[in-house]
């Protein structure tokens, strides 16, 4: 996942860090209903958020949150609470505090923190779906596609609940379909009515999906991109029996890149935590081994010893010599 895939819920991190403010907050006045106690704790607003943001990132808890119904939602979020409320018990026990307080506290937080995300979250959604209802708010897009390539693309597409953007028209060039619906959509346009269509709608976008004739896509483009629209053109068609397909720039070429084994970026941020960890780990036994064996290394040895020689000439030396024995 790229980096603006990452932050294209940003909203719905804003929305999770808000429930967790306000969990925290009646948490603590659930152990000690003063300003004071927030202020003293003030702490925990950063090392919860520190916490949550990791757990959203190595669980990919946003990927597909816009398509989730209320049941797959409340299970997603379950999961992602399990694993936070794992992290913060085992903090909590090695290394921060473990007063009374502090467990009343947990506990408040946890049995508040899921149903305000989770109410917050579905309210957020109504609001995006209200919103993107709206013409003004969304893309209007026209279709343009075999008949064939346009079943396959309504259903993939509107599979979705919330979308900013409305398929404004449905055209099939291989086939007379005017009047007839594909899906929820209709087909308003043909081959050779297609630019007239155009011409007498407002259409912010278009998309091509005509598999195998790239002459006609590319001459399709070319009179779109002519009257001043934004074309987007499918390009995956023939290459669909490749696994794992993601576009990619390479020596500064766009290209489409398969591998049969891709690399997520959770597991590479894995990848590099275990190392650190074993860095971390083999730093803390030589630690060790060196308090342990280094006394009876030196109880052991006399160390580093001096002797003074005279040579045959009245040469004067004194070597150092490192003694592993009492003897020398």
């Amino acid at each position: 996942m790229t980096t603006k895939g990452r932050l294209r819920h940003l909203d719905f991190i804003v929305i999770d860090i808000l429930a967790l403010f306000l969990s925290a907050t009646i948490g603590f006045l659930a152990t000690e209903p003063s300003l004071y106690n927030l202020l003293e704790n003030w702490m925990i607003y950063p090392f919860f958020s520190f916490i949550h943001l990791s757990a959203c990132l190595l669980l990919r808890v946003y990927d597909g949150i816009l398509q989730r119904g209320y049941l797959k939602e409340f299970v997603a979020l379950i999961k992602q609470e399990f694993f936070i409320a794992a992290v913060l018990i085992f903090t909590f026990y090695f290394f921060l505090d473990q007063r009374e307080g502090f467990r009343l506290f947990l506990a408040v937080y946890f049995l508040t923190v899921f149903p305000l995300t989770y109410i917050l979250r579905f309210i957020h959604k109504f609001y995006l779906k209200y919103r993107y209802n709206k013409v003004k708010y969304c893309r209007q897009i026209v279709i343009i596609a075999t008949e064939t390539a346009a079943r396959k693309l309504i259903e993939t597409i509107t599979s979705s609940a919330i979308r900013n953007y409305q398929f404004f028209g449905l055209a099939v060039i291989d086939r007379s379909m005017i009047g007839e619906k594909i899906g929820n959509v209709s087909v308003a346009a043909g081959r050779s009515s297609l630019m007239e269509y155009i011409q007498s709608n407002v259409v912010d976008e278009v998309f091509l999906n005509i598999p195998e004739d790239s002459a006609l896509t590319l001459q399709f483009a070319r009179d779109l991109l002519q009257m001043g629209l934004t074309v987007h053109i499918y390009m995956e068609d023939i290459y669909q029996s490749l696994p794992n397909r993601s576009m990619g720039n390479v020596f500064g070429y766009n290209v489409l890149s398969t591998t049969i084994s891709p690399i997520s970026f959770r597991q590479t941020l894995g990848k590099r935590l275990m190392d650190i960890l074993g860095g971390i780990i083999g730093c803390v036994a030589t630690l060790i081994l060196t308090l342990i064996l280094g006394p009876i290394i030196y109880i052991k040895s006399p160390g580093l010893q001096t002797a003074t020689f005279c040579g045959q000439q009245g040469r004067i030396s004194r070597p150092v010599r490192a003694i592993l024995s009492g003897r020398l």
